[in-house]
């Protein structure tokens, strides 16, 4: 059992995992950084470029990643259970257009304005 750091001379592509007393490899992490990457949402172009120069100091393929990728997002859609559908909105027609009283009134108004003016100016 380890008690302390990792021993460099075992290997620099190996980490230890304290909990499970095992060698993690860089491979395991780097598909592991993937996964969190496809979980946090869509892979922008800039992610994608920044996952395949990390995967090239791994000696790793833009092919390889772009499998991994395809893996890792088949892995969550088998596990994430699918939304139910949502209910669809029944079409109604639209209603009918409102008649402004307010402009009704400012017409009334203005015509009533009108025919004072002209009564006043005619007696």
């Amino acid at each position: 059992m380890a008690t302390g750091p990792p021993d460099p001379a075992l290997g620099s592509r190996d980490y230890l995992d304290w909990r499970m007393e095992r060698r993690i490899s860089e491979e395991e992490i780097f598909a592991e950084l993937i996964h969190a990457e496809v979980r946090n949402g869509p892979l922008t172009a800039a992610r994608r470029r920044r996952l395949v120069r990390y995967a090239a100091h791994l000696h790793l393929s833009a092919v390889d990643v772009g499998q991994m990728i395809t893996q890792c997002r088949a892995s969550l859609d088998a596990s994430t259970p699918h939304p139910s559908p949502r209910p669809m909105l029944k079409l109604v027609p639209a209603p009918e257009p409102r008649r402004s009283f307010a402009r009704i009134g400012a017409v009334v108004a203005a015509a009533l304005a009108i025919d004072v003016l002209i009564l006043w100016w005619l007696f």
